[in-house]
């Protein structure tokens, strides 16, 4: 799954830049605004895997078992707004 996602890195990056660059700070300064942001990344990152990732789908698909999809998941580690 590692070698899977590293093929794709460039393209990944590039969305998610572009999902943030489309944020103004006060969206991304609330919860909620992180949240769907994260679920943004996760749904334009399984894009590349042949899955789409929704909060009700996600939830179906890890009560079934794995779902093929190498992304699971969006972590921040650190969040600056400027």
């Amino acid at each position: 799954d590692v070698d899977r996602v590293k093929a794709y890195m460039p393209t990944i990056r590039s969305d998610v830049l572009m999902l943030v660059s489309q944020r103004t700070a006060d969206e991304l300064l609330s919860k909620e605004g992180k949240e769907k942001l994260a679920e943004d990344i996760l749904a334009a990152a399984s894009r590349h895997f042949g899955k789409s990732a929704g909060k009700k789908k996600e939830k179906d698909k890890k009560a079934k078992g794995s779902s093929g999809n190498p992304v699971r998941g969006v972590l921040f580690s650190s969040f600056i707004v400027q």
